[in-house]
C-alpha cells in the first residue's frame, strides 16, 4: 500500500466551474497550482520506489472543515490526485486498464482539513 496526505482542502467542482466561468484560464491555472500542490506532498513523502505497475484500487478520506460542501462536491477533486499521480510517476496512467475501483469517505475535522490517499495494488 502507498499512502500520502494532502494538508488543506481541494478545490471543489463549484469553485472550478466559478473560475472557468470568470475567465477563460482562471480554471486552467486553478487546475494547474492544485495539481503543483498535490505533486509537492506526493514527493515530500514517497521515496523513489514507491511506484505501482499493474493494477490498483484507490481509498481517499476527505477531512473537510465543516459539513457545508456536498460529497459529490467534494470528490470531484479525484481528477487531480489521480492526473498528479500519474505526472509523478507513481502510477502508470488513470486508464481503467490499471485504475480498478475508487472508495470515498468524508469526515469532519475543523482544526485539520486534509485529504488522505491510499494505493493498494491488486
Amino acid at each position: 500500500m502507498i499512502k500520502f496526505t494532502i494538508q488543506g482542502c481541494l478545490p471543489t467542482l463549484n469553485e472550478y466551474t466559478s473560475a472557468n466561468r470568470r475567465n477563460k484560464y482562471a480554471g486552467s491555472k486553478m487546475k494547474a497550482d492544485t495539481e503543483t500542490l498535490i505533486a509537492y506532498h506526493i514527493k515530500s513523502q514517497l521515496t523513489e520506489k514507491e511506484r505501482l505497475t499493474g493494477c490498483f484500487a484507490l481509498e481517499i478520506d476527505w477531512y473537510e472543515k465543516d459539513r457545508k460542501k456536498d460529497f459529490d462536491n467534494v470528490m470531484f477533486a479525484q481528477k487531480m490526485v489521480l492526473d498528479s499521480l500519474t505526472a509523478c510517476g507513481i502510477i502508470p496512467n488513470d486508464s481503467r486498464k490499471y485504475f480498478t475501483e475508487m472508495q470515498h469517505r468524508i469526515f469532519v475535522d475543523k482544526l485539520n482539513p486534509r485529504v488522505e490517499v491510499r494505493l493498494i495494488e491488486r
